[in-house]
């Protein structure tokens, strides 16, 4: 049996808060998590997964007409696109770098170049 949804444990998975958490029902949806209502109400999503999407379809300029109204947050507050393209450029390539460092450099070349298939 599941607990009710304002009492899953952990952290939100996009501010990392503790409290009342529900479950996850964001963009992706196979993603098993918790989110708080601060979070769901604004329907923000985790910014590590929004800068890999971004990053596998080509950069803020090439998926700016569909990201435009996506929301999420970096501490201290929630960002909206414009931020979002800003943390972007600042934090992919430590990104990158951690993923290549922990997967392999291929791993990492196909998240850039937006050929996610090739990673088995």
């Amino acid at each position: 049996m599941h607990p009710p949804e304002d009492a899953l444990p952990g952290k939100c998975i996009v501010c990392f808060s503790r409290g009342k958490l529900r479950r996850y029902a964001g963009r992706i949806t196979w993603l098993r998590a918790s989110i708080c209502p601060a979070c769901h109400s604004r329907q923000a999503e985790p910014l590590s997964f929004i800068l890999l999407l971004i990053s596998m379809n080509g950069g803020p300029d090439a998926c700016a007409d569909v990201a435009a109204g996506v929301v999420s947050y970096s501490a201290p507050r929630y960002v909206g696109w414009d931020d979002i393209r800003v943390l972007y450029h600042e934090q992919i390539g430590d990104m990158l770098s951690l993923i290549a460092a922990e997967l392999g450099p291929e791993y990492a070349q196909a998240i850039r170049t937006g050929r996610p298939q090739r990673m088995h």
